[in-house]
């Protein structure tokens, strides 16, 4: 199977961190499509498990929604930053937990069709909270997990 060419890129509106075109890309057999495509920098995300396997969750306002979601420590990659870099510095600004140890063989690289982004996740062993989180528009806490568990608690 052939990859696509593109015939025609339109930049329609650059912000802040993303950029989205609408794009016309040419198939193998001959017939044209135009997609609207959305470049990102990319993300990192981590799963933080603490020493009584509970997981690290941060709550957060998401405006797509209109509402507070409980979401494992992400955020945007800073140019030339590796993903895993990116991972730990995000759960110590969203959470104030730091990062004693990481798991490379969970490491994960998610994309979208109509995206540029690519979402890193890996997994963590957490030290205690170390210190408060830098991010004031967020809470944070540890969530009971394993196979079947119906408990939430929080820490």
């Amino acid at each position: 199977m052939l990859k696509p060419t593109t015939t025609a890129s339109n930049l329609r509106f650059k912000g802040r961190v993303i950029d989205v075109s609408s794009e016309t890309l040419r198939y193998a057999n001959g017939r044209e499509y135009e997609i609207d495509f959305v470049r990102h920098p990319g993300a990192a995300a981590v799963v933080a498990v603490d020493d009584a396997r509970r997981i690290c969750l941060v709550r957060q306002y998401r405006h797509g929604i209109g509402d507070f979601l409980w979401e494992i420590p992400a955020g945007k990659l800073d140019r030339g930053e590796a993903p895993e870099t990116c991972a730990v510095r995000e759960l110590a600004e969203e959470t104030g937990v730091s990062a004693r140890r990481s798991d490379s063989t969970f490491r994960r690289r998610v994309s979208s069709p109509r995206s540029s982004t690519c979402t890193w996740h890996a997994s963590s062993r957490s030290a205690p909270r170390s210190r408060t989180p830098t991010r004031s528009s967020s809470s944070s806490g540890c969530r009971s997990h394993g196979p079947w568990s119906a408990s939430r608690s929080a820490s």
